[in-house]
């Protein structure tokens, strides 16, 4: 018996998406459509790869979170963003980023981002301007306000005192 020929198709585009970067089941279902295929052979390419392993949204969700936090220092409402967008269940990307943020807390990564940013200068020595410039970068990453607030704010509770 012959497979069918759209079928192996769009398995053979689902290897190469995934031979690049993983992949979870709704951003391979996009692509796939996107490229063409049909919703029956989308959906059972899907089902032959997430019962061969190739998709587990678990675990793309706690890899993606913490590349995001690692690697992009990202501050949760960013990584909680990216992963909804791409199918994540709330309950997932919750449990993503609780483990990620075992390894790197926001506050680590924030502090990271500080230190690439001020170039060796202190937090308390910013003007207006340049402390409303980077609370709005730090906002684009996800960080909450509070965090903000108390990275960039006069040596509340000493944490970024050691940023050069």
């Amino acid at each position: 018996m012959r497979e069918d020929p759209q079928f192996e198709k769009a398995r053979q585009k689902a290897f190469r998406l995934l031979a690049r970067r993983a992949q979870s089941k709704k951003e391979l279902q996009k692509k796939l459509a996107d490229r063409g295929f049909e919703k029956p052979v989308v959906d059972r390419v899907v089902k032959t790869f997430t019962e061969h392993g190739y998709l587990n949204d678990e675990a793309f969700s706690r890899d993606w979170a913490r590349h995001l936090a690692r690697n992009r220092h990202y501050g949760n409402r960013r990584i909680e963003m990216s992963l909804a967008e791409k199918g994540i269940p709330k309950d997932l990307i919750a449990k993503a980023i609780a483990e990620a943020r075992g390894e790197i807390e926001e506050r680590e990564g924030i502090r990271k981002v500080l230190q690439k940013k001020l170039k060796g200068r202190k937090p308390g020595g910013l003007d207006r301007a340049e402390k409303r410039r980077i609370a709005q970068s730090l906002a684009l990453r996800g960080y909450s306000w509070p965090l903000i607030i108390e990275a960039l704010g006069k040596k509340q509770e000493g944490l970024f005192d050691d940023i050069e």
